[in-house]
């Protein structure tokens, strides 16, 4: 569930501040009860809601036409994403900004937060050049990132943009990380200081989440293992079919949130019969709640399993970082 676009928090209505403080975030499987609102980034097209798979047929050489046209598609399928919709059914919603604009919320912003998940892996963020590294933020506003992640134990970049990147990551105010490894790798090859601290995932309670899953208008099962497979093969397909028959329990599958994915995902899992559709975000909490037992090869995944105190079996995804 990748770039939602910027978050930013309200301030006190008590307080007499009159600048807001906006947060970058790339993934919201799960939310945490803060007041915000949130910016997405302007979509360049209008596109149906019915979307299902994106195709993208080109001889261009041109590596920016490529880029700024994957940027195009990527927005679109932004959104339609449940996370967006979550976002717009809780939060204030601003205006929003194009990724060439950002620069502007320097005039009525003091600080920016960059938020956690992999913003920082070069196959992630490289078409958005080096917004998420907050290189557009002015010298006097503050720049923070809170458990953001490389998505890998090596920054894997070209030269010329990891150095850029290294530049923009020097200036930031306080810089922490989600994985312990990434401490050592931005202190020893980087040259700066970095804190490791917990996934915003793992800061919600589980009370929280429940009260989201009660939202959902699905209709409570029994006696099923929830799945929520992000990435489809053959071997997962056995896995789930084998521990339901083990355990004789039913299964309830969800696949990764991007619309323009669902239907490749669909066929490469084969299991129609288990596969649920139009999952939102308190659907997505609803299944995990009233699981006997959850199969993901899933980070978030095998975090919201923890919370919810359910048996789970996590499936490594080294694709996924």
């Amino acid at each position: 569930q990748p770039i939602n676009g910027i978050s930013a928090w309200n301030p006190p209505k008590n307080k007499p501040i009159t600048r807001h403080c906006f947060l970058f975030t790339f993934r919201m499987e799960s939310p945490l009860q803060i007041d915000t609102a949130k910016a997405s980034i302007e979509r360049p097209t209008p596109i149906s809601k019915s979307v299902k798979n994106i195709t993208i047929n080109t001889n261009s050489s041109d590596s920016i036409f490529k880029m700024r046209l994957m940027y195009a598609v990527i927005l679109c399928c932004i959104h339609e994403s449940h996370s967006l919709r979550f976002a717009r059914a809780h939060y204030d919603i601003s205006p929003a900004y194009h990724v060439d604009e950002i620069g502007k919320l320097n005039d009525v912003c003091d600080a920016f937060v960059l938020g956690a998940d992999q913003l920082w892996k070069y196959n992630v963020t490289k078409i958005f050049g080096h917004s998420y590294f907050l290189d557009f933020v002015n010298r006097k506003n503050k720049k923070i990132s809170y458990a953001t992640s490389f998505g890998t134990d090596r920054f894997k970049a070209p030269k010329e943009y990891m150095w850029k990147a290294v530049k923009c990551l020097r200036r930031m105010n306080y810089v922490s990380v989600r994985e312990k490894v990434n401490v050592n790798m931005c202190e020893k090859l980087l040259g700066i200081r970095a804190e490791h601290v917990l996934d915003p995932v793992l800061l919600c309670e589980s009370n929280c989440l429940g009260d989201i899953a009660n939202e959902s208008d699905r209709k409570v099962k029994s006696n099923y293992i929830a799945a929520y497979i992000l990435d489809p093969t053959p071997e997962k397909r056995e896995a789930l079919l084998r521990l339901a028959k083990k355990y004789n329990k039913d299964l309830v599958v969800m696949l990764d949130g991007w619309p323009h994915l669902f239907e490749t995902n669909r066929e490469k899992m084969d299991l129609d019969q288990y596969v649920v559709s139009d999952v939102e975000v308190d659907d997505w909490l609803f299944y995990f709640k009233h699981s006997d037992m959850v199969v993901t090869d899933s980070f978030h995944g095998t975090c919201i399993s923890i919370l919810f105190e359910k048996p789970f079996y996590a499936i490594s995804n080294p694709g996924r970082g």
